[in-house]
């Protein structure tokens, strides 16, 4: 069974496979499905949520960027809901 099979062996192929079958983005681990949306708009999205809570040390912020986080992703949510 030469060259056949097994998948991608590199680090790229094995991350690019990964995003293959990509179609709502819930269950993704990253925070930016790039098939769906801007890594921009996470950005802006983020600032704007850390900037709004007004962080202190390290636990706040920690906190903050953990809200912005599970803010995209109710938004991720809420777009899939409406279009199904």
């Amino acid at each position: 069974m030469q060259g056949h099979g097994g998948g991608p062996k590199s680090r790229a192929g094995k991350a690019a496979s990964s995003r293959n079958a990509v179609t709502h983005g819930l269950t993704a681990s990253a925070p930016v499905v790039r098939q769906v949306e801007s890594i921009e708009d996470w950005e802006r999205h983020a600032e704007q949520v850390i900037a709004s809570i007004e962080p202190e040390g390290y636990l706040e912020t920690q906190l903050a960027v953990r809200a912005a986080g599970l803010l995209w992703r109710l938004r991720r949510v809420a777009e899939y809901e409406a279009e199904h």
